[in-house]
């Protein structure tokens, strides 16, 4: 059981099934929505809709938006993940994990940053601080790359027009320049993230195919720089390809 189903599961017993309620109501939508909206679908008031909406996001379940707008929250995205294909994508990232020693990811785009939903640890002696349900930028990260370059140009713009925040002195700042890293991940058929969202690590990402050339999930593999030079990462990349064909198929 994740972290956030015990954050929901700690609400007063009267309080579950409005968690419930307001998840599924999230769930139903493309959008945030309004708390009036969500009180009114759900037969709450609001100030119980605000109370169970704050544990909700307390617990990573929810996200909150400006002008009082609510969407679903990383950690409801990665228990999405991992209950619609939690043997499967653990089998071929296991197998994965085992082939290059490294820690290996699984993540999705969540609106506006990438969601990590799976997560097996290398053999490496220095642990990577990812978390399943942990949210990274779109921008500095392989997965993050990897699935701007195949989505929505849409999103890339909205990813510029918010600013491409510097997280390291590697990370991609300039909106012409990640416009031409986005055409290069195309090309190649995999994303570097070369110490641009952590000094010191390294990560090479592959989409996960899609039927309509849109994916929505990556694979990645991680590496500490001062263990694994950058061409010996890159040498991954066919695994990595295996792993993200795998899932695709499973």
């Amino acid at each position: 059981m994740s972290e956030g189903v015990k954050g929901v599961g700690g609400t007063a017993a009267g309080s579950t099934p409005k968690a419930l309620a307001l998840l599924d109501a999230l769930a139903a939508s493309a959008s945030p929505v309004q708390l009036a909206a969500l009180a009114a679908t759900c037969g709450l008031s609001k100030p119980s809709t605000h109370r169970v909406l704050s544990t909700l996001r307390d617990a990573g379940w929810v996200r909150a938006h400006e002008g009082g707008l609510y969407s679903l929250g990383s950690d409801a995205f990665a228990f999405a993940a991992r209950a619609g294909q939690a043997s499967s994508v653990t089998a071929v990232l296991t197998r994965l994990r085992d082939e290059v020693g490294h820690t290996v990811h699984a993540g999705l785009v969540a609106e506006d940053v990438v969601v990590y939903t799976h997560k097996v640890d290398g053999h490496d002696q220095f642990a990577m601080r990812s978390r399943v349900g942990g949210t990274m930028p779109l921008h500095s990260t392989g997965i993050g790359k990897a699935l701007l370059a195949f989505g929505p140009s849409e999103r890339v713009d909205a990813v510029v027009a918010r600013g491409l925040a510097r997280r390291t002195p590697n990370t991609i700042t300039a909106a012409a320049r990640l416009r031409r890293e986005l055409a290069a991940v195309r090309e190649q058929g995999y994303a570097v993230d070369d110490e641009e969202n952590e000094q010191n690590i390294r990560c090479v990402a592959c989409p996960v195919p899609s039927p309509d050339g849109r994916p929505v999930t990556a694979v990645s593999i991680s590496t500490v720089t001062f263990l694994t030079p950058r061409e010996e990462l890159l040498g991954y990349v066919p695994a990595a390809r295996a792993a993200a064909a795998a899932l695709a198929g499973g």
